[in-house]
């Protein structure tokens, strides 16, 4: 949960700078990926501060847990209708090779990390650092979209909006049914 703290303010000034630089670069699906980041931000500050009350229930815990699959979800959601618009719009999306490969570089970490973290939180039974890992999952999926963008956009010769479109709902909706099954999970163990 250390690094979670201090991963919070990090990631969103990183959504911040996103919505700027794809503002600029007239890159909206960046924009949005930007927008989702700051959901997660918001999903993980309350698992932080749900963590660090003094007297924290499991009832508390499953209360902030499903709260995080709330957020996890309306940002899914939230993903998807803005996927679909800018698919509507039909706009090429361009970036450098270079910022391509850094992008996909960071997203396969990230999501190879989220995974050792959600095995590894749920063998030790705790639920906000499971919280945390599954939105940090949610968060490397939404990212796979970012990442086709980017690499289609010097690899693909035509636009590749519809291939855009596909991966963000594809991985929207994954990630929506991570929000699902927070939202349903039972109990603690």
């Amino acid at each position: 949960m250390y690094f979670t703290t201090i991963a919070v303010p990090f990631n969103a000034i990183l959504a911040i700078g996103k919505i700027v630089l794809g503002v600029f670069s007239l890159s909206f699906i960046l924009v949005i990926n930007a927008f989702f980041n700051i959901g997660m931000a918001v999903a993980k500050y309350l698992a932080v501060k749900t963590h660090r009350m003094s007297s924290i229930t499991e009832m508390d815990q499953r209360k902030s847990y499903r709260s995080i699959g709330w957020m996890i979800l309306f940002s899914s959601i939230m993903f998807i209708v803005f996927c679909s618009v800018l698919t509507i719009s039909n706009m090429a999306i361009k970036y450098d090779p270079h910022l391509a490969v850094i992008i996909a570089t960071v997203t396969f970490t990230e999501l190879v990390l989220s995974i050792q973290g959600i095995v590894n939180a749920r063998k030790d039974k705790k639920l906000m650092m499971e919280a945390v890992k599954l939105t940090n999952f949610a968060s490397a999926l939404i990212s796979l979209t970012l990442t086709q963008a980017a690499l289609l956009s010097f690899t693909y010769d035509g636009n590749a909006v519809g291939y855009n479109m596909i991966s963000g709902l594809l991985f929207g909706t994954i990630s929506g049914f991570i929000g699902i099954y927070m939202i349903l999970k039972r109990r603690l163990v």
